[in-house]
């Protein structure tokens, strides 16, 4: 059974993903998206829940609900500029795709997200209601982000994720952070996030 709790900062931060994902017609959506697809993600399989990044925001190691999206799109259809640069450490690839989130459907979610850390093939975000006001104070509902782009030349794929942490920052509880329908909601709003992306990475 689920039980949840839906604060007012969290009914506002997540409000805006599922509002967003709702408005945007997700049944004609979800065939744009269907190369879109949810891998396993957690502390047993990415760096992530061990980064710096991770022990300061949830120092706690609150519960967590944990989403990445994956999108692999063959060599052929990206620029080889883009190709090129990300093979000898640019940035470019990484750039392009972070442009085509939020430029399009994350342009409403920006300003509940800052930046961490950057390299050539990763962005890390911390997202929270208001992040840039008193940053340091905990939130009753947090988000440890990271956008990735990665070139696979035995594949001959370029991969793109977006992978996402939630978790209340405040205290540590067992009750689901959101109802199973907002969750939904979530997915198909990452799904567009990722499909914006690459489709801005495409030739």
């Amino acid at each position: 059974m689920w039980t949840f709790r839906l604060t007012r900062s969290g009914v506002a931060t997540f409000g805006k993903f599922s509002t967003a994902a709702s408005l945007t017609s997700i049944a004609g959506r979800q065939l744009w998206t269907m190369n879109c697809y949810f891998e396993p993600f957690g502390p047993e399989n990415d760096p992530l829940f061990e980064s710096d990044y991770f022990k300061q925001h949830n120092p706690g190691n609150h519960p967590s609900l944990n989403d990445s999206c994956v999108r692999k799109v063959p060599l052929s259809q990206i620029p080889p500029e883009l190709v090129d640069d990300a093979l000898n450490g640019g940035s470019k690839l990484l750039e392009r795709f972070c442009a085509g989130v939020w430029g399009g459907y994350g342009t409403n979610v920006t300003d509940h997200f800052v930046v961490l850390g950057k390299t050539p093939r990763s962005v890390v975000l911390w997202g929270a209601h208001s992040p840039s006001e008193n940053p340091g104070v905990p939130r009753d509902m947090e988000n440890l982000a990271e956008i990735t782009a990665d070139v696979d030349l035995e594949q001959g794929v370029a991969e793109f994720r977006l992978k996402n942490i939630f978790y209340n920052g405040v205290e540590r509880t067992t009750n689901a952070l959101f109802p199973p329908p907002i969750v939904w909601l979530h997915f198909q709003y990452c799904k567009l996030l990722v499909e914006g992306g690459v489709s801005h990475c495409k030739a």
